[in-house]
């Protein structure tokens, strides 16, 4: 399942307000009854023109529903606890804007209906009413699935043929349920659509094997509560197979639980956390010190070159000189007049350096000293 919910900022002269709705509101009836919403408004000093600036996400994945009051609190809640959890966990769902002007006493939408696009197998299609997107969903889907979306891009509506699977504007589903239901009614009793459960489950699944292929990459965000020991959020998982019973999957925790589209929910991994899951087969991931954590090659590493002229050795020895410049404390020329370099000091921060390293895991070769030939003394082989 993936819940449709918006960041709305609202901005007046002298003010400014940014919260959390379920949804995509698009005009000023889909905000009333929040209480930020509410808030604002109550605290408007004239009139004035409000600007609603709305930035929609998904979170999650499969069928699309608009979050509840309750999943929106617990939205608000990661995103206060991970400043990036919008960036890293939800899905853009482009932008939109509009304006509420005051006139004859009352703020009201200077836009009132937004444009629709439909979209099929066959065509794309203006849709400019709700008539319009009916007859749309009744002729075309008997084609194959069909897709509304607002012109500047966010879904309005999916379906399975002629059947409407998620809807992000309660609203207008009202609304357009009352024409719809009438017309897919007459379109079965005159056979112009005939799809079983069968059949719909099998082009539910054909289009989750093309989302989905072996091998992809996955991140549980919730899982249903209907399962008794759950997996936890944040699991991730390689897709091995999707069939009528849901999508398997080989979780990294060991554990062999399926995911079921519409009650549990998912998201592929972005580019960047492949990128570095990548970097972690080859490296090992080690706790270095308070908070802080390193990835070490897995193979041991080569110190046959380190020494008492090396670079690593020089580079310590700036970081001493820079220290030493930083407390203000000089250091003298030798004894030729030329800038001092001391290899006892260099090689013992690079020393501890490795010694630090190494209590934390990383490992390393050193170079070994070449076993000596033993000497015959009477017969006898000293070693």
């Amino acid at each position: 399942m993936a819940l449709l919910f918006s960041v709305v900022t609202m901005k007046s002269r002298a003010a400014t307000s940014r919260f959390i709705v379920g949804g995509i509101p698009r005009r000023k009836n889909d905000l009333k009854g929040c209480a930020a919403y509410e808030k604002f408004m109550g605290e408007l000093s004239g009139r004035e023109t409000i600007t609603v600036s709305v930035a929609p996400y998904l979170y999650g994945d499969g069928v699309i529903e608009t979050a509840t009051a309750e999943e929106v609190m617990s939205i608000k809640r990661r995103m206060d606890k991970s400043a990036d959890f919008i960036e890293q966990s939800c899905l853009p769902q482009g932008f939109i804007r509009f304006t509420l002007s005051y006139k004859n006493g009352r703020y009201v939408d200077l836009k009132k209906h937004p444009k629709l696009i439909g979209s099929s197998n066959v065509r794309n299609k203006k849709l400019n009413s709700v008539r319009e997107v009916a007859e749309f969903i009744i002729k075309d889907g008997q084609y194959g699935d069909v897709t509304v979306k607002y012109a500047d891009g966010p879904p309005l509506l999916t379906t399975d043929g002629i059947y409407v699977t998620g809807i992000t504007d309660l609203a207008y589903a009202t609304k357009l349920l009352k024409i719809l239901l009438p017309m897919i009614k007459k379109a079965e009793r005159g056979e112009e659509v005939k799809m079983n459960e069968w059949e719909r489950e099998r082009r539910r699944m054909e289009r989750y094997k093309e989302r989905y292929p072996q091998g992809t990459r996955i991140m549980l965000l919730s899982m249903g509560s209907d399962e008794k020991c759950p997996i936890e959020s944040g699991a991730r998982g390689t897709v091995l197979n999707v069939s009528v019973g849901g999508i398997d999957v080989a979780w990294d925790n060991g554990r062999g639980l399926s995911l079921i589209p519409g009650e549990d929910s998912f998201r592929t991994l972005t580019e960047s956390e492949l990128a570095q899951e990548a970097r972690l087969k080859n490296g090992k991931v080690l706790d270095f010190g308070d908070d802080c954590q390193i990835l070490a090659p897995k193979e041991a590493i080569d110190c046959s070159k380190l020494g008492y002229f090396d670079e690593l050795e020089s580079d310590c020895w700036d970081l001493v000189k820079g220290y030493l410049a930083k407390l203000g404390i000089e250091l003298l020329p030798n004894e030729d007049g030329e800038e001092p370099m001391s290899d006892y000091v260099a090689k013992g921060v690079q020393d501890k350096v490795i010694e630090l390293l190494q209590e934390s895991g990383v490992e390393f070769k050193f170079e070994q000293d070449e076993a000596e030939e033993p000497v015959e003394d009477g017969g006898m082989k000293i070693v």
